[in-house]
C-alpha cells in the first residue's frame, strides 16, 4: 500500500509538470517528497536499496502520467482551460500551509526582503510569457536546445518555478508536449531526436548541478531556502491567476471554476493529512 501511494503520488507530480504554471518539484514538496528526494539522489550510495526503490517507483509513476496523460492534459486545457487551471490552483492553495509551517516564527527583516525578492522573480515570469507569440523556438539549435534543457532542470528541481511558464516563453511547450504525446510511436520518436537528445542531456546536467545546489543550501540555509520557496509557492498561485484570467468567462464556468478550486483545495489538505502525517 505504501508503496502505491508513492506511485501515486509520482501520477500526480506528473501532471503537474505539464500543467502551464505549474511546479513538479512544488507539488513534490505538497506530497511531502522533496527533501527525500533529493537525499536519495545526492546520497544515493548511502542506502542503494532504499533509494533505488524509491526513485524508481515514484519516477515510473512521472513518467507514466505524463507518457499517457500528455494527450488528455492537451485536450482539456484546448477545451477547459479555466475549469482545470482553477483546480490545479486549488490544489498549490492547499499545499501552501504546510510550507509555511517551514518558516513559522522566523519572521525577520532579511528572511521578508528574500521573500520579496524571490517573489518578483517568479511573477516575473508573467510578462515573459506574454510575448510568447513573438518567439519562435528554433528546434534545429543543438546549442539553444540543450541550454533550455538546463533551464528546464532548474525549473523541476526548484520548488514554485514553473518549466511550463518558461518553455511557454521560449516557444517550446507545445514542441515538447506533442512530443510526449506521441512517446509511444517509435517512428515518431526517431524523427523528434534531434529535439529529444540535446534537450535531454541539458535536463541531466543542468539536474545534477541543481540537484546538489539545493542539497546544500537546504543543509546550510534551511530556512531562508524555505523562505524563497514559499515565496515562489505564492508567486506562482499569482502567475497562474494572471494566466488564468486573461479572458472572459460565462457566470456558470466561473461558478463551476470556484467549485473546483474548493476541490483542489480540500482535496490537497485532506491528501496531506491521511498520507503525510
Amino acid at each position: 500500500m505504501k508503496n502505491f501511494i508513492l506511485f501515486l503520488k509520482g501520477v500526480i507530480i506528473g501532471i503537474g509538470k505539464i500543467i502551464p504554471g505549474l511546479s513538479g518539484s512544488l507539488i513534490m514538496m505538497i506530497l511531502g517528497l522533496y527533501e527525500k528526494g533529493i537525499n536519495s539522489i545526492c546520497n544515493f550510495f548511502d542506502d542503494v536499496v532504499e533509494n533505488t526503490k524509491f526513485l524508481v517507483i515514484i519516477g515510473s509513476g512521472i513518467l507514466l502520467s505524463i507518457s499517457l496523460m500528455s494527450k488528455l492534459i492537451k485536450i482539456a486545457l484546448n477545451n477547459y482551460y479555466f475549469l482545470i487551471m482553477c483546480f490545479f490552483i486549488g490544489l498549490i492553495l492547499g499545499g501552501i500551509p504546510s510550507i509555511f509551517k517551514k518558516v513559522k516564527r522566523t519572521y525577520n527583516k532579511s528572511n521578508i526582503i528574500l521573500f520579496i525578492i524571490c517573489f518578483f522573480i517568479v511573477t516575473s515570469l508573467s510578462f515573459i510569457d506574454n510575448k510568447q507569440s513573438t518567439l519562435v523556438m528554433d528546434t534545429s539549435n543543438i546549442l539553444l536546445l540543450f541550454i533550455i534543457g538546463v533551464i528546464e532542470a532548474a525549473t523541476m528541481i526548484i520548488p514554485g518555478i514553473s518549466g511550463t511558464a518558461v518553455l511557454m516563453a521560449f516557444g517550446l511547450y507545445n514542441v515538447l508536449l506533442d512530443v510526449f504525446i506521441n512517446l509511444s510511436n517509435l517512428s515518431l520518436i526517431l524523427y523528434n531526436l534531434k529535439t529529444i537528445i540535446p534537450f535531454t542531456f541539458g535536463i541531466i546536467i543542468g539536474g545534477l548541478f541543481f540537484i546538489k545546489l539545493m542539497n546544500y543550501v537546504l543543509t546550510k540555509y534551511n530556512t531562508k531556502t524555505y523562505w524563497a520557496i514559499t515565496a515562489f509557492s505564492v508567486s506562482s498561485v499569482v502567475l497562474m491567476f494572471n494566466k488564468t484570467l486573461e479572458n472572459n468567462y460565462p457566470l456558470p464556468e466561473i461558478i463551476l471554476g470556484i467549485i473546483l478550486l474548493v476541490i483542489g483545495y480540500i482535496g490537497t489538505r485532506l491528501f496531506e493529512i491521511k498520507f503525510n502525517r
